[in-house]
């Protein structure tokens, strides 16, 4: 199969430690995701087998997918992060790589009719964060209340 897949996402992020405190020795978290996406993939599969004509197929594909996955955040400075992060996207359709187990040709070589598709990510990654979580009042005025 070859092809590309173009993705638009928003995703809910839980940090496990607060990374931009700079006083802290820490400036790490890992993290974990869950989230929403909309993909559109254009992919050709194709084979050299002649008796399996049923595989040879292309076309594009708009869908829904939902991505989760993990990662690790080091933050550079006050704003900015470096990532590193591995994430699956469960698809809600079965025509990724155009076959599915159910089409004529298929039904006894490849595919399982009972399952969708799936595709991966795994990146590196810069980000830039837009805002600030101010201090409570009464930590401000007592802070020994945050040791």
């Amino acid at each position: 199969m070859k092809g590309s897949l173009y993705e638009v996402s928003a995703v809910m992020e839980y940090n496990f430690f607060d990374y931009h405190y700079r006083k802290a020795k820490i400036h790490f978290t890992p993290y974990v995701f869950v989230g929403v996406a909309g993909f559109l993939s254009s992919t050709t599969t194709a084979t050299d087998n002649a008796a399996l004509p049923a595989l040879n197929q292309k076309g594009t594909l708009l869908g829904l997918a939902v991505p989760a996955g993990f990662g690790f955040k080091y933050a550079l400075s006050n704003r900015w992060n470096l990532g590193l992060e591995a994430g699956a996207r469960k698809v809600f359709s079965d025509q990724i790589d155009h076959i599915d187990g159910k089409t004529q040709g298929q039904t006894d070589v490849v595919g399982n009719p009972h399952d969708q598709d799936w595709y991966f990510f795994n990146g590196v990654s810069i980000s830039y964060t837009f805002y600030k979580i101010n201090c409570p009042p009464q930590y401000k005025s007592n802070p020994r209340l945050l040791q």
